[in-house]
């Protein structure tokens, strides 16, 4: 009796010992898989917007470079060596044919036709006139005198000579007729780069043509007998001013006109001869500097060349 309760003590025993066994396994199990989990990492990612197509659109606009317009009225050959000269007409009629050329002996050619086929200058109108200083003659000599030859779209197709003018160190030359009709006598007023004083052709042209003083002395009568007349009609000038109610209408017609008279003429002389403006103001233009001066009742326009000379070119 006492062996049998021996060994069933002892299997207790063993069974108590396996027991304890597998739980110390699951235990050391259960510590032994302890993972640690590293932190991801943190990527940050730049996005790019794709552009819209109106973005597109002003990019290219912002990136495009205008194309200049042309210069109007503009002959001859641009180079480096070349000086800008304003030809301007106040001959009274349009210009539709225009040479330059060396001044040497009649009988030379013209050369090439200035204006082609579709410019002309109406009175008053100008032309850029690009002329080489380094241009020789025909016997290798520098060009220090050049001629133009005109001719006129009116009725006749009147032709003009005028010459010996220094046109390479001109700023501005305006070709002038004094008289009318076929008594009319060409010649030319400039300003040279530089002076704001112009410089006239007429007394040289008429000891030239051998003209004398007799026949200035009748034009000047008859230019006084026309002042006369004028002076007579003043007071109805006066009175067409004033409309049925009283208003004023164009009084200051009478000065536009005679600002028109310097058209051609530098800055200097305009104020010389119409008074100082109310105003005036600047404005760049593609081919220079173009200046306004504001009287009262009309705007005086005058082009500026790069030496700061100014010549009026038109009375609005």
């Amino acid at each position: 009796m006492k062996k049998r309760y021996l060994m069933i003590a002892g299997l207790m025993a063993a069974c108590m010992v396996t027991s304890g066994c597998g739980k110390k396994e699951q235990a050391a199990d259960t510590t032994e898989t302890q993972v640690t989990v590293a932190p991801a990492e943190t990527t940050t990612q730049t996005v790019t917007p794709t552009p819209s197509a109106n973005s597109n659109l002003v990019n290219m606009q912002k990136n495009t470079t205008p194309t200049a317009a042309p210069d109007k009225n503009v002959i001859g050959n641009k180079t480096a060596t070349a000086s800008k000269v304003q030809i301007i007409n106040k001959t009274g009629l349009t210009i539709a044919k225009m040479y330059i050329r060396p001044n040497v002996a009649d009988g030379s050619e013209w050369g090439e036709q200035l204006l082609g086929e579709s410019l002309k200058l109406n009175n008053n109108d100008l032309a850029t006139y690009y002329c080489e200083k380094t241009a020789v003659n025909e016997d290798g000599d520098n060009v220090s005198a050049y001629d133009i030859y005109i001719i006129c779209s009116d009725e006749d197709e009147s032709e003009f000579y005028f010459r010996k003018l220094p046109l390479g160190e001109m700023s501005s030359v305006t070709l002038m007729l004094d008289g009318k009709g076929d008594d009319s006598i060409p010649y030319a007023t400039y300003l040279l780069q530089g002076s704001s004083k112009s410089v006239s052709t007429l007394q040289e042209v008429k000891e030239r043509l051998g003209r004398s003083d007799s026949d200035d002395s009748k034009k000047d009568e008859e230019t006084n007998s026309d002042n006369n007349n004028d002076n007579s009609n003043s007071s109805d000038n006066q009175n067409q001013n004033q409309n049925d109610s009283g208003e004023q209408t164009d009084v200051y017609s009478d000065e536009a006109n005679d600002a028109k008279t310097y058209i051609g003429l530098s800055k200097d002389e305009l104020f010389s001869g119409m008074g100082e403006p109310d105003s005036s103001s600047v404005e760049d233009q593609e081919d220079g500097k173009t200046g306004y001066y504001y009287y009262n009742g009309y705007t005086v326009s005058t082009s500026i060349d790069e030496e700061g000379n100014e010549v009026v070119t038109n009375v609005m």
